[in-house]
């Protein structure tokens, strides 16, 4: 299985999208992950169609901060078609690729 996942695709639109008309999540705000530890998974972190902080001058990007992924039989960290990523003292270790970035 996955540790943490979010994978975000324009089809994800969902009761925001509907209710509201305030846009697609792939664009809101993802804000900080924080202090978060997976290991023993299959993959670790997994974020897919992030695209948060575009032409905002990083306002908005997705901060990975002091999150732990080690001993995942995989991945412990990846990205699909993610943009506008900032990673603050975390540790990604012991696994057969630790970043990946498609």
């Amino acid at each position: 299985g996955h540790g943490f996942i979010s994978w975000l695709t324009w089809h994800s639109v969902g009761e925001t999208w509907v209710n509201n008309n305030v846009g697609n999540p792939r664009r809101f705000k993802y804000g900080t992950f924080r202090g978060n530890v997976a290991h023993s998974n299959w993959r670790g972190l997994s974020f897919s169609s992030n695209e948060q902080g575009l032409n905002t001058n990083d306002e908005g990007a997705l901060v990975i901060d002091g999150t732990k992924s080690y001993r995942n039989q995989d991945q412990n960290l990846i990205f699909w078609y993610s943009q506008t990523v900032k990673i603050v003292d975390s540790l990604f270790a012991d696994s057969m690729y630790d970043l990946e970035i498609i």
